[in-house]
């Protein structure tokens, strides 16, 4: 996965403790979108992080919000890019199957 400098996806009105950074940082960069993950690289204790997705879900979809609106037109050009390559494949296997009788 490309990470993305966390700069342009911070949108916070409030300001926001270093963990509740990294945590956000982590979520959007190392660990994927895993918030159990994210929890764990900022620092927070292993069940903590359903209280910190509460606390901070304003901020999490604020931030989702720029990340789609980022990344929007290249997940759509490489979603239409899988369809046209899963059509071509199906009519090769379809062609394949016509010529040895399968």
């Amino acid at each position: 996965m490309q990470t993305m400098d966390s700069t342009i996806l911070k949108t916070q009105e409030k300001s926001l403790t270093d963990t509740q950074e990294k945590f956000l940082d982590a979520l959007f960069g190392e660990a994927q979108g895993n918030p159990k993950r994210a929890g764990e690289l900022a620092g927070y204790s292993e069940h903590s992080y359903p209280k910190v997705l509460r606390n901070l879900k304003d901020e999490i979809v604020k931030r989702a919000e720029n990340y789609l609106a980022i990344h929007s037109a290249k997940a759509a050009t490489r979603m239409v890019n899988l369809l046209d390559e899963d059509e071509q494949l199906h009519t090769l296997v379809y062609e394949w199957k016509q010529q040895n009788k399968y």
